[in-house]
C-alpha cells in the first residue's frame, strides 16, 4: 500500500516504537504522545535513530530548559513558531487519514489537549513492517510509486535512441 510522505514516516514511527515495546508482543498497546514531538518527526531524516531519543509522553518533560543569556532573535523565533504550527497540523492530517484507512486508532487524552494515544492495528502493523523492510527502502517504495509513470515512457525513448545512434554507425 502506497502511502504519502507523512502518514508513511508517522506510520512508520508508531510501528518502531511498538516494536521496540517487549519486542512487539502488544501491537495493539496504545502510546501517548506529545504532538509537538511527533511533528518533529516529519522533519528528520533517520527515523530509526530518532525514534531512540523519543520518548512518550510522561517518561520525561518534552519542554526545554532555555539557558540563561541566550540571546533570542523575534524574527527567528515567529519563524520556529510558524513552522511548528505547520508541522502539527500536517501531523492531525496524516494521523485522521492514517485512522480512516483503518491503520491506526487515536484517542485524545482527558485533560491535556495537545497529547494523543496511537495503537496500530493488525493492518497497521502489517504495513508498518512494510515500510521497514530492506525492499522498500531501496528502491522498492520508488518502484511501487512509479512503475505507470511518464518517466519510464521518457526513458524508453532515450534509450532506444542510443541504441539506434550506436547500431546506425556501424
Amino acid at each position: 500500500m502506497w502511502l504519502p510522505r507523512n502518514e508513511r514516516k508517522l506510520l512508520q514511527a508508531y510501528y518502531l516504537k511498538v516494536a521496540e515495546q517487549k519486542g512487539g508482543t502488544q501491537i495493539t498497546k496504545e502510546l501517548w504522545y506529545e504532538v509537538a514531538d511527533l511533528a518533529m518527526l516529519l522533519q528528520i531524516r533517520n527515523l530509526k535513530k530518532a525514534m531512540r531519543t523519543l520518548r512518550c509522553y510522561g517518561e520525561w518533560s518534552t519542554v526545554e530548559k532555555v539557558e540563561t543569556g541566550q540571546n533570542l532573535n523575534v524574527e527567528q523565533l515567529k519563524k520556529e513558531i510558524k513552522q511548528v504550527g505547520q508541522a502539527k497540523a500536517n501531523v492531525k492530517t496524516a494521523n485522521s487519514a492514517l485512522e480512516e484507512r483503518l491503520l491506526i486508532g487515536i484517542r485524545k487524552h482527558g485533560s491535556v489537549p495537545s497529547v494523543i494515544g496511537i495503537s496500530l492495528t493488525a493492518n497497521g502493523w502489517d504495513t508498518g513492517r512494510e515500510y521497514n523492510s530492506w525492499y522498500y527502502k531501496t528502491g522498492g517504495m520508488w518502484w511501487a510509486e512509479y512503475k505507470g509513470h511518464w518517466i519510464w515512457s521518457v526513458l524508453a525513448a532515450l534509450v532506444t535512441f542510443i541504441i539506434g545512434w550506436i547500431l546506425g554507425r556501424h
